[in-house]
């Protein structure tokens, strides 16, 4: 029969070792870390940066081209002339809403398939892995730096959910949103009707993935201090109706990752009567998280 210090000496022997096995594991996957950023980052450097431009620009079209060509059809061109003359009506309203609909499953089943590994070009997966770390992030909105922390030297405290939500706003927020505005910017108009129904449907489309992530990550335990420092995007619309973003210091607490977007009262009524939609958009959307964290 073992004696109690006996079995107490043991018991310290057991848990050295097992506080041993966690540093070594510890340390091997802070050496794994730092040597995939460094590969990523050098990746990064030895490319020409309008040559870096030219592929995310090629990838992210991918899923922007087919909404420009819908929003280019005849059908969308008639269907603005047409709710022109009464936009207040119930047909003219149920109209608008039906094209919105369309265009997000659109987009959002085109941002399913090009968020796929194989479909995404190393440099753009370098670059999503690279956002994850505090040297790639000065600033950040404030709803992602009250939420996580970034990955540092020598931590790894970062969990799926954080690593999701940055990665996330890396491709939705900086990546998608500009090229979507550059890429309106530079449509064909064939009239004020048309380009006013076009950017109506972009802002909206917009103003929905920003719900969506908010959704999403609504959750999170928030943390007493924001993580980095902080800046603002807002949206910026001009005389002739083209879309800029610009960013600031003046931080809106409502946390909007693009302030001046259609905040969640302006869709309350097309989401509670489209629960269907409603469910698809917000399926699609975690799937596409999912397609991005698989590649970090």
């Amino acid at each position: 029969m073992i004696s109690n210090s006996l079995q107490l000496v043991l018991f310290l022997i057991i848990a050295l070792f097992e506080s041993v096995q966690k540093r070594n594991l510890k340390l091997q996957q802070l050496k794994q870390l730092r040597s995939k950023y460094s590969k990523c980052l050098e990746k990064i450097s030895n490319q020409d940066v309008l040559i870096c431009k030219a592929i995310i620009k090629q990838w992210i079209s991918n899923i922007i081209d087919p909404l420009i060509k819908s929003c280019s059809s005849i059908q969308f061109i008639q269907q603005s002339n047409e709710n022109s003359k009464n936009p207040n009506s119930e047909s003219s309203i149920q109209c608008r809403q039906n094209q919105l609909m369309q265009l997000t499953i659109q987009v959002m089943n085109n941002m399913e398939k090009f968020t796929e590994k194989d479909k995404i070009p190393e440099l753009i997966q370098a670059s999503l892995f690279l956002s994850l770390f505090k040297s790639q992030n000065i600033k950040a909105p404030l709803f992602v730096a009250k939420r996580t922390k970034y990955y540092a030297k020598n931590t790894l405290k970062i969990g799926v959910y954080q690593e999701k939500m940055i990665a996330g706003e890396y491709f939705i927020f900086r990546l998608f949103v500009s090229n979507l505005i550059e890429s309106s910017n530079y449509m064909a108009y064939q009239n004020i009707n048309h380009k006013m129904q076009c950017k109506f449907i972009i802002l909206a489309i917009m103003g929905i993935l920003q719900i969506l992530y908010e959704d999403y990550f609504s959750e999170l335990k928030q943390l007493d201090q924001p993580s980095t420092e902080l800046f603002q995007r807002r949206i910026k619309i001009s005389k002739s109706q083209d879309i800029s973003i610009i960013t600031d210091d003046n931080i809106d607490q409502e946390e909007s990752l693009i302030f001046g977007l259609h905040g969640r009262k302006n869709f309350d009524n097309l989401m509670e009567k489209n629960q269907e939609w409603l469910l698809d958009i917000c399926t699609k959307f975690a799937k596409i998280l999912n397609n991005l964290h698989q590649i970090l």
